[in-house]
Formats: C-alpha cells, structure tokens, sequence
C-alpha cells in the first residue's frame, strides 16, 4: 500500500533525531519536535524502536563477556537477537526494494563503535546513543538533533559528550544538543534548531550549484579529437603542408579552439606546439 503511494522526490534538508527513549518519540516530552522540522521543509529520520529493542537484549551477554559469566549468559542474547534478525531482515529488504532509507543491521550498528565508545557504556541508551548518530551522518543525515532530557547524564556523556569526537571522524556532521526540560523555553529550543538548518540549507544549496556545474566542468574537460584532415596535415614536412592547408586549417583551428588547452590562454598559445611563427600569425 505505501509502494503505490506516488513521491516526488526534491532535495530537501535531511535532519536525524536521537535523544533518550521517552523524548525521542514523544511529542508530549520533545515539544513536538518532529512536527516542527517538518513545518521547516525537513525530511526527518527518527531511529526505529526495533533498534532499541536489540540493544536491550544484546546488553546482559555483553556485560558476561566484559566482566565474567556462565556460557549461557555470554551467548543468550545471540538467540534473541537471531529472533529479532529475522524480522528486522524484512523490514529493511522492503525498504530498500520500494526506495526509502533502510536502517542498517544492528550487527552493523555495533560495529561503527569500534575506536569511538566502548559497548559496555549502557547506561540509559548508551553506545547506541553514539551509533545512531554515526549511522545518521554516514546515510546523509547529517544534521542531527540530539536532545537531552532533564538534565540526564547519561545522555550528556553519550550524546553530547561525543559530538567533538563525531565531527573530528566525520567533518560533515552538523550536530546540535537540546535540553528540554521545565528550565528550557520552547523559544529557545526552536531558535537553536533554526541556526543548524540555517547551516544545513547552506550546505544544501552549495552541494545543488556543485551539481549544476559537473556537467559542464566535465564537457570542458572533454579532449577534443583532431579531424583526420587536420591529423593528416600534421603528418606531413613543414614544406608541404601548405599544399593541404585549403582543406585542413579550418578542422585543425576548431579542433584547437575547442580544446582544453587553449582555455585561458588564446589560441596562438596552444597552436604554437603545431604551427610555424608563419602559420601562428595566420591562425591569429
């Protein structure tokens, strides 16, 4: 039913939301954040709850394995998660086979990780915190919202505390911390999302101008093959190449003028390599 949906695809800013559980889906606790990016033209990511599902059985074997236990406590939550697997297989392969952006694979997830933040960070959300935001930039999302609830410390470390290291790995990144709580205005919040798309649209329509001008920059750059008249007129003695200039000078000129070489520079510059001085002031 949502394939026969019809979408027009246009480039709009593309903002990802991470934050602690209750925040991050409830309009009631993020002031209907999600409404608000939308209202800004935004094309907006939120994490999936299945994500947040395996991370709480992947946690009890990785605590066995990081700190000591029983082989079953070090393996259970591979059975779970297998379990869970299956399920999170079909929703990225219709995902992906109808176009949309598709999560990657939580075994995916718990790799981008590796030299960022230890998995056995699990307060609250913890590494997955982190992941979330490293998946978002590398799938273009890289304007991220990252809000904090409540002054709630794990998020502060996990979230905000790893921004510094996001944006060294992936300059890109475009990363803002918003606390909400009863301390902090709607106003406020507002206007600090509203200075990162002010950035993102930038980013946005510089990337649009780069776009334009590929095709032309590419055309330019093209080589210009020489006509077989003007290759053959090349071929020949000095000497003789007046006898065949009636039927090649203009090939050979608009091969040269059309060059890449020539760009800048003049056409004399670049038909100095094939001409006599003689030859030069004619093409001049």
């Amino acid at each position: 039913e949502f394939a026969g949906i019809p979408v027009r695809r246009t480039p709009k800013v593309k903002v990802g939301v991470v934050c602690e559980i209750y925040v991050k889906y409830s309009p009631l606790g993020n002031n209907d954040l999600e409404r608000f990016l939308a209202s800004q033209d935004c094309e907006v990511n939120l994490p999936g709850l299945m994500g947040f599902v395996q991370y709480c059985a992947y946690n009890p074997s990785e605590t066995a394995r990081l700190y000591g236990g029983t082989f079953l406590e070090k393996h259970v939550s591979d059975f779970v998660l297998k379990y869970i697997e299956g399920m999170e297989s079909v929703v990225i392969k219709v995902l992906k086979d109808n176009g949309y952006h598709a999560p990657l694979p939580f075994r995916e997830l718990i790799k981008l990780t590796d030299g960022v933040i230890s998995t056995g960070d699990k307060r609250g959300e913890g590494w997955l915190l982190t992941a979330e935001m490293i998946e978002l930039v590398r799938a273009g999302y890289e304007n991220i919202v990252c809000a904090q609830p409540f002054g709630c410390l794990p998020n502060h470390i996990c979230g905000k505390g790893m921004i510094n290291k996001i944006r060294e790995l992936y300059p890109q990144a475009n990363i803002t911390p918003i606390d909400y709580d009863p301390s902090a205005t709607r106003v406020n919040q507002e206007n600090r999302i509203k200075l990162m798309l002010a950035v993102a649209r930038e980013r946005l329509a510089e990337r649009a101008a780069e776009a334009e001008e590929a095709p032309r920059r590419a055309a330019a750059e093209r080589p210009v093959p020489l006509g077989q008249a003007a290759l053959d007129w090349l071929a020949l003695p000095p000497p003789r190449r007046g006898q065949r200039r009636r039927d090649s000078e203009l090939d050979l000129l608009r091969a040269l003028a059309g060059s890449p070489r020539c760009s800048g520079m003049g056409l004399c510059c670049c038909a100095d390599r094939f001409l006599t001085q003689e030859e030069t002031q004619f093409a001049a």
